[in-house]
């Protein structure tokens, strides 16, 4: 019987060049990996998800993201699709950054910081500038280079984990220290790693490599040690045939249950749960219709890249227009927590050190909750995005009800029907992180809020129910 295992991918570069281009229609693309390069995933048409380590992406039209190397990763695509991946080969760049081949780069078109937003566009034109030198019957391999070496100066300098969080230039000598210290943990992660360990590396103390990594990051080193070492304990066990134990030990974990809570931290589920799921997108095998250099301008042409490309600055500059109900301004929010598993214990990272433990929304107002003749219409796909992502980032739900909309009786149906939903759902267990403030501006229905709040007390715990006058 042959076990399940995942295999690297090849990539055939263009002669001459560090670059690799194909165009597809992908219906579905089984788990795989590439060893010597990054890829850049971008959507001309359509909409994909990907899973990529322990990140989960949902890319759109004109959306683009990086896939590191070495990273496994498996693609779903829904409907109509187009989709442009680009490769980059790093050992071609070393001389632009010789730790280049260790470098995380946290490139998420939808997941921007200001200073990667304003190079977006860029990114963007130098994509297309490629592909259609590579797709021209004379084209021309020194261009081709020319235009990624520029590409990869823009992820390199803009891009990358530590620039991500800062959102500004760093210092050069700072910038060596992180790529040392990243390049150190990437290459010896299997060895025993602790702070000592590479504050002695660095000639520094503990408490400075420690603050070092915290302010150039803003992430645990601990927790980014775990998070390198879960990812290769995923790949060790998607393409080998290793016991769980030698890949705890080749890993560096110091005893195989910090595996299992690695992978619960990174992974949200356990190393065999990871394995299944694996084993049957692998067994789906692969389903694309891929076009030729040749195919991309005569069926697809200048005009629709080009196209996508002013489309894409409209629909920034309309989206941003638009963004004016707590709805829409919650969901501009919340995208910026969609981003890659390490950029989300960045952002909680921040929220714990800045105090945030709170999140407060209108959640039964009319924009979300329908009473039509007596029956309830929520938008629980909304509702689910609100309490999952209250949940990810490890937060308490205040959730107002504005009682002057509706009457006792209503308000009342509204709450059995969100208690009844959310226990239905997978956030069953969230409920007692909710609250509920029960507001009026009215001292006279200071009676009528009593009377709701004790009809619902069998529902919600009355530690997690208040009353409070709201004057708007």
């Amino acid at each position: 019987m042959v076990k399940f295992m995942i295999e690297k991918e090849n990539v055939n570069y263009i002669p001459g060049t560090s670059v690799a281009v194909r165009v597809y229609n992908i219906d579905r693309y089984e788990p795989h990996y590439h060893e010597d390069c990054i890829e850049l995933l971008f959507v001309l048409k359509g909409d994909i998800n990907i899973l990529s380590t322990y990140d989960k992406f949902h890319l759109e039209k004109n959306d683009f993201t990086v896939i590191n190397k070495g990273d496994i990763h498996y693609i779903k695509g829904r409907g109509e699709n187009l989709v442009l991946s680009l490769y980059l080969n790093l050992s071609h760049f070393e001389k632009q950054c010789e730790y280049v081949q260790y470098i995380y780069f946290a490139c998420e078109s939808f997941n921007a910081n200001s200073l990667q937003e304003k190079c977006s566009p860029e990114v963007r034109n130098l994509i297309i500038d490629i592909v259609l030198e590579a797709a021209k019957d004379d084209s021309d391999p020194k261009k081709i280079d020319g235009f990624a070496k520029q590409l990869m100066d823009i992820f390199i300098n803009k891009y990358d984990f530590a620039h991500y969080h800062n959102g500004k230039e760093i210092p050069n000598s700072q910038l060596q220290r992180y790529y040392r210290i990243v390049k150190l943990i990437d290459t010896k992660y299997g060895e025993k790693l602790d702070l000592n360990d590479l504050a002695q590396k660095e000639f520094v103390g503990r408490n400075y490599i420690s603050q070092f990594w915290k302010n150039l990051t803003n992430m645990n080193l601990t927790d980014y040690i775990t998070s390198v070492r879960s990812e290769r304990a995923e790949k060790m066990m998607l393409t080998s045939n290793k016991s769980i134990n030698e890949i705890s030990f080749n890993c560096g974990f110091s005893d195989s249950k910090y595996i299992y809570k690695g992978f619960k931290k990174w992974y949200e589920k356990t190393p065999s749960q990871h394995k299944k799921e694996y084993e049957k997108y692998k067994a789906e095998g692969t389903s694309v219709k891929e076009y030729s250099e040749a195919e991309i301008l005569s069926k697809f042409g200048r005009t629709l890249i080009y196209a996508n490309m002013d489309e894409n600055k409209a629909s920034f500059m309309q989206d941003s227009e638009k963004k004016e109900n707590w709805r829409q301004k919650y969901e501009l929010q919340i995208g910026k927590y969609s981003g890659s598993k390490i950029k989300q214990e960045m952002i909680k990272e921040n929220h714990l050190e800045a105090g945030l433990k709170e999140i407060y929304l209108p959640l039964f107002d009319r924009a979300v909750v329908d009473i039509d003749g007596g029956n309830i219409n929520m938008d629980m796909e909304f509702v689910e995005m609100v309490v999952k992502g209250a949940k990810k980032m490890s937060l308490l739900l205040y959730i107002e009800i504005y009682f002057p909309e509706h009457s006792v009786d209503e308000w009342e149906s509204v709450l059995e029907y969100f208690v009844h939903a959310l226990n239905e759902s997978d956030a069953a267990d969230f409920l007692p992180r909710c609250r509920f403030v029960v507001c009026f501006d009215d001292f006279a229905d200071a009676v009528n809020v009593r009377k709701l709040m004790n009809r619902i007390s069998h529902m919600v715990s009355s530690k997690n129910i208040r009353m409070a006058l709201r004057f708007s």
